[in-house]
């Protein structure tokens, strides 16, 4: 199974304050965001798949990041913004 398996499930981000996908989340952080596993527990065993596709280290280094200012989420959204209206 690959990173990619669940990548277009989405569900209500409280940090973004709207619709995400799985993608998103899976790199929304170093490497993934802080929050994965308690937005998706309801909806995936994200234990196992972190414990499948990721190291340890990777996931205490993400779980150890600090919360981002209003500011750096605010850049973050104007960002995932952008990427979804660029022409393809």
């Amino acid at each position: 199974m690959s990173r990619e398996v669940h990548d277009p499930l989405t569900l209500r981000c409280p940090r973004v304050g709207g619709t995400v996908t799985f993608e998103y989340c899976r790199k929304a952080g170093a490497p993934f965001c802080r929050s994965i596993i308690a937005c998706w527990a309801v909806r995936l065993d994200i234990g196992q798949y972190l414990a499948d596709h990721y190291t340890a280290e990777e996931i205490q280094a993400s779980l150890r990041l600090p919360a981002q200012s209003k500011v750096q989420r605010m850049i973050e959204l104007a960002e995932h913004a952008q990427e979804k209206t660029k022409p393809e």
